[in-house]
């Protein structure tokens, strides 16, 4: 096997069908889908819409194409710019000009809106690929084993659909034979069911122990800031990392912070520094029975199928319906949202919140938080987790048909951050805080690199970079591995994302293509980036900052097609393949910190993140305070 890698490409663009035309394209996703076929047979062409079974295809001798072969561009005229994914992802919510998911002033249908964006990508991108294709190949029959899509966000209807649209194209015909892999495989970057809205359990025995001690800490904090005066509370829920250092840096001055102790530290001189500093763990009350809401989930859903049926639609807005009923209306999933906006609201109205920070305003939580703040006429401030650059038009950011802007004011990280704003077309308050996640990184330049040992962060399509293509991703992978031995590194590891469990598809392609490094999904990413002497990953990742603030070089890998353009991260070594990486490793180019950072995190702007984040809530907050009272 060994010799076949190194004699087949791993750039799955660059690798086109041989002949002109095709009677049959051949749908797969995993390589068991070719059992029954012949290599042989010149009227047949595998289309794979994962890259090891592409591989694996070509490795047996079939005629065998990735779907992205044919037009890797972005579909734009069918699926409008990559900016307006969100919107995009959740545009099926209105009846007429009605959103018949609002709850409690709370719209329930676009609180997932990333994982409706997802699947809108996935679905514009395997619709384009299959679309070229048959107009290209003029097919008279698509068999159709599988289509699949990062995170498993296609349904069986979904993948039916799109196979449907490509060969009415071409007055082809569906030999429907789909049987979509199981978990247990390892066929796919992402497991069945990664990110897909789940209902709430029933809370056990350890929930309710552990809710009763949180109500206890809640009380005996309460009593102990009743000696203290009145003062502006502040609702935190933000990263672990953020509030670590927020938490260590507070002085006890201006405000009451509030955290929510189920995710905070439970150690002693946590609490400790929060029973010294003023700042108040609280339980996140679960708020009455599902009775009712089961109730207002039928609602909804009757509301919404029958205005359907009334407007029958096709393409990509059909394959969006199909997503839609497979996850938000999925029995319990519409229940548990409505119990998180119930928990929110009982919370910031008995503790009567002056003032909300959100560590993401378009995760569930975090939007439903602001919607919620809004209707009380709370402000909410954004703080945010990782790297920013790439526009996406976020309705908390920038308002949408049916509200304004729900984040009074972005906490900017530098000027990278406003840049950022302003292109997705945010109109917010914002000001400059820096990063505190980061705590107070020390300016200086970086050391040329050793090349010893290498750490890959492996790239994911759409949510670090929405142009470029699954197939490349992959491939540059594993000729940035290659390359790495080739230069000498003793020691080569893939750190895989803790909240993706993908760790069976690494090891699989590690061993089918004898690749020399190490796969690893747990230990803190602080462990590995010391390490580490260089780190290759994406773009969108807290990694890349950690990293560069603790003194090691990091390249960002871009494989083309890419929306990431060097304005945007000045400072930065940006690569676009393996021979580029290379190139620069030898040359012993690495980022300049201080550019970089400056950019993006406010260094030399901001002296003291942690300082400067607590300065702007606490001033926000008294003023807001001072105009309540004076009213």
């Amino acid at each position: 096997m060994t010799a076949v890698n190194e004699m087949l490409a791993v750039d799955a663009l660059t690798v086109k069908p041989k002949r002109a035309s095709y009677r049959r394209l051949v749908l797969i996703s995993v390589p068991r889908h070719l059992d029954g076929f012949d290599p042989a047979a010149p009227a047949d062409l595998i289309v794979a819409t994962e890259w090891l079974a592409w591989r694996e295809a070509r490795a047996r001798g079939f005629d065998a194409v990735h779907f992205e072969c044919a037009d890797p561009s972005w579909p734009a005229a069918d699926a409008g710019p990559p900016l307006d994914l969100a919107p995009r992802g959740t545009g099926w919510v209105w009846a007429g000009e009605v959103d018949p998911t609002v709850y409690r002033d709370v719209s329930l249908g676009r609180l997932y809106s990333t994982y409706l964006s997802i699947a809108w990508h996935a679905a514009a991108t395997l619709r384009h690929g299959l679309l070229r294709l048959c107009r290209d190949l003029r097919p008279e029959q698509l068999v159709l084993f599988d289509l699949s899509a990062p995170y498993d966000v296609l349904t069986a209807a979904a993948k039916r659909a799109i196979a449907a649209d490509a060969a009415a194209a071409v007055d082809a015909e569906v030999d429907d034979r789909l049987d979509p892999p199981a978990a247990t495989e390892n066929a796919l970057p992402f497991l069945q069911g990664c990110m897909t809205p789940k209902p709430a359990r029933p809370p056990g025995l350890k929930d309710r122990l552990r809710e009763w001690v949180a109500g206890r800490v809640e009380a005996l904090f309460r009593l102990h800031l009743l000696a203290r005066r009145r003062r502006p509370r502040v609702f935190f829920y933000i990263s672990l990392l953020s509030l670590r250092h927020l938490v260590d840096g507070f002085d006890g001055r201006g405000i009451v912070p509030v955290i929510p102790f189920g995710p905070s530290p439970k150690t002693r001189s946590f609490l400790t520094t929060c029973w010294r500093g003023g700042i108040w763990p609280v339980a996140m009350e679960a708020a009455g029975s599902d009775g009712k809401r089961r109730a207002e989930e039928a609602r909804i859903i009757a509301a919404m199928e029958a205005h359907w049926r009334s407007h029958p639609t096709a393409g990509l807005e059909a394959v969006q319906r199909e997503t839609v009923r497979s996850s938000l209306f999925r029995p319990g999933i519409l229940t548990s949202l409505m119990a998180l906006v119930d928990q929110l609201a009982h919370l910031l109205d008995r503790l009567r919140i002056d003032r909300v920070v959100t560590g993401d305003s378009g995760s569930p939580l975090g939007r439903a938080m602001c919607e919620l703040a809004l209707a009380r006429g709370i402000p909410a401030d954004e703080t945010l987790n990782g790297v920013f650059v790439l526009p996406f038009r976020n309705a908390p950011r920038c308002g949408d048909r049916s509200m304004p802007a729900t984040v009074t004011r972005e906490l900017a990280q530098g000027p990278g951050s406003e840049r950022w704003l302003n292109d997705q077309g945010a109109r917010i308050e914002r000001v400059v805080t820096g990063y505190p996640a980061l705590g107070r990184p020390q300016p200086g330049p970086l050391a040329p690199p050793k090349l010893r040992h290498g750490l890959i962060l492996p790239g994911y399509a759409w949510s670090n970079d929405m142009e470029t293509t699954r197939s490349r991703i992959i491939s540059s992978l594993v000729e940035t591995v290659r390359m790495m031995a080739d230069l000498g590194f003793t020691g080569i590891r893939l750190k895989l994302h803790p909240s993706k469990d993908v760790v069976g598809f690494y090891r699989h392609l590690v061993e089918r293509l004898d690749l020399p490094c190490e796969v690893h999904a747990g230990g803190s990413f602080e462990q590995h980036v010391a390490w580490a002497d260089v780190v290759v990953g994406p773009v969108g990742s807290s990694t890349f900052l950690e990293t560069v603030a603790g003194g090691k070089p990091y390249y960002v890998m871009r494989p083309l097609p890419s929306t990431i353009t060097a304005d945007l991260l000045p400072g930065a070594v940006i690569v676009d393949d393996a021979a580029q990486l290379a190139g620069a490793l030898k040359s012993g180019i690495v980022p300049d910190r201080d550019r970089l950072l400056g950019h993006l995190c406010g260094l030399g702007v901001v002296g003291d993140p942690v300082a400067a984040t607590w300065d702007a809530i606490i001033a926000a907050a008294q003023v807001r305070d001072l105009m309540l009272l004076t009213r």
